[in-house]
């Protein structure tokens, strides 16, 4: 019989160093401030849970409620967290802040290049009764070269 309670104060010994030290890791890992959106929950992980703290269930029992912020609820406040949702390893700081909205607006806009001459951005193919035929690349002209005169004659624009 002896050897019996041996084995269960072995085993109550090694569920109890398991728990705290769980209970020690969590509490220096886990930050002790979360910042949330108004509707969103706190996501700790599988076996943390965030709660808004000790409520009273119809029936007179405590119920650890598990935090899911309400989308009118703005501020900071205090709330345990929970190990399993029941062993309590340390108060978290929750700031509930409004969800960021992107609203795209502003002028549209392009850009000028001044440059001496010309700059070929382009070129496409001439549609002839043979096919497609393409004159510039035909004389040599590539994309990024800038024509500064033509016959002798200074180009400053497309015209």
């Amino acid at each position: 019989m002896s050897r019996l309670w041996r084995c269960l104060y072995a085993v109550l010994c090694v569920c109890c160093t398991l728990v705290f030290g769980a209970v020690g890791y969590f509490y220096f890992s886990v930050p002790s401030a979360f910042t949330v959106t108004a509707g969103d929950s706190v996501a700790v992980g599988e076996w943390l849970s965030v709660a808004r703290g000790i409520e009273k269930s119809p029936d007179g029992n405590d119920v650890s409620v598990t935090l899911h912020t309400p989308s009118t609820m703005q501020g900071e406040y205090t709330a345990p967290l929970r190990l399993f949702g029941v062993i309590p390893v340390k108060q978290v700081s929750v700031a509930v802040v409004d969800r960021p909205i992107v609203a795209v607006c502003g002028t549209p806009f392009g850009i000028k290049i001044y440059t001496d001459g010309v700059l070929v951005v382009g070129m496409s193919d001439v549609q002839t009764a043979a096919g497609g035929v393409n004159p510039a690349a035909a004389a040599g002209i590539r994309i990024g070269d800038a024509i500064m005169s033509i016959n002798g004659k200074e180009v400053a624009t497309n015209e």
